[in-house]
């Protein structure tokens, strides 16, 4: 995922021409969908998790 690669979903939006609520909404409809967490989130970005 690009996020993975950018550090953060703002990074990961801006490299893709969308908003950061857009992306933050579609990884959480995707981790809703799959029961998991795909990333580990916190004031400095997010990481993915293990």
């Amino acid at each position: 995922m690009i996020c993975d690669i950018c550090g953060s979903f703002r990074a990961a939006a801006e490299t893709r021409n969308l908003s950061q609520p857009t992306v933050s909404r579609s990884v959480r409809l995707l981790e809703r969908r799959l029961r998991v967490s795909l990333f580990e989130r916190d004031h400095k970005g997010a990481k993915p998790t293990a």
